[in-house]
């Protein structure tokens, strides 16, 4: 009984990720050939290229340009590399991540820290000189 049951519970799990493979395959399929046949529209969107540290002046080196279907992009975004170039960020960006506007700050002049802190909020910096 115990062989039988084994037998039976892995011939239904096979035939569950067939069913789910098809399932994804046949969506997908529908997808593309929808976007294809003019059914969504194709925009431009801005990724990052690598994995971005929190207070990092974004250059070049650091998005993309990537083609999706007008429907995949749920945040406010950045569709223009112009746009991107020179701001900071205020938290870790990943690879392959789309850049969302609330995301940076948009102060491009003076020091990173400064464009982090509230503009209400007065800092100082101070250099501590550590000698032996």
């Amino acid at each position: 009984m115990s062989k039988y049951r084994t037998w039976s519970m892995g011939t239904l799990s096979v035939l569950v990720a067939i069913a789910a493979v098809w399932m994804a395959r046949s969506y997908l399929n529908n997808s593309l050939s929808r976007a294809r046949s003019g059914g969504v529209g194709i925009e431009s969107v801005i990724v990052a290229r690598v994995d971005i540290p929190f207070a990092t002046r974004i250059g070049s080196e650091h998005i993309r340009r990537l083609s999706l279907p007008t429907d995949a992009t749920a945040v406010p975004h950045f569709s223009k590399e112009e746009d991107v170039l020179g701001l900071i960020t205020s938290q870790r960006l990943y690879a392959r991540e789309i850049l969302a506007r609330p995301r940076f700050v948009d102060r491009k002049s003076g020091s990173i820290l400064a464009a982090l802190v509230p503009a209400a909020i007065k800092i100082i910096g101070v250099f501590v000189a550590l000698s032996h």
